[in-house]
């Protein structure tokens, strides 16, 4: 990201470029996240059918 500013700041990127990469390190952080939520709960589920739960 901070390549793609600098190169933006030089005029070899363009501001769509900036906004994209910008657009694709935010849907990764929620797919991040979103995956350690499904691992939470698939532990949970885990555990309940083993009955180390209610």
């Amino acid at each position: 990201m901070n390549v793609l500013c600098s190169n933006f700041e030089q005029g070899v990127a363009s501001s769509l470029d900036v906004i994209s990469a910008e657009s694709e390190l935010k849907q990764a952080q929620v797919d991040y996240v979103q995956a350690l939520l499904n691992t939470l709960i698939s532990k949970t589920e885990l555990d309940k059918a083993m009955g180390k739960i209610k």
